[in-house]
């Protein structure tokens, strides 16, 4: 089975700030998206869900403002860190 990496330099991420009153802004710090392949090809339904999933976010140290959504890499969000614009 194949699975497929899309970079997503773009995405934008947004953290509330006490009770939400105030929102910090991450303007393209992007981030990863990972479809896992199985016998019958690449799924994204999340209802199917598992260990590995069938799809998976992946950003630089997400805050929990993010709605808790993926997964995380050593660093943190910045605007303008266009995490993956290096996946080909």
């Amino acid at each position: 089975a194949a699975d497929l990496a899309i970079g997503i330099p773009g995405k934008d991420f947004f953290q509330c700030l006490s009770g939400c009153e105030g929102v910090n802004t991450f303007a393209d710090a992007g981030a990863v998206r990972v479809i896992y392949g199985g016998s019958s090809g690449l799924s994204v339904d999340n209802r199917l869900l598992n260990a590995v999933g069938p799809s998976q976010l992946w950003t630089q140290d997400a805050p929990s403002g993010t709605g808790g959504i993926g997964f995380t890499v050593p660093g943190q969000l910045e605007s303008g860190d266009r995490f993956g614009s290096a996946v080909y």
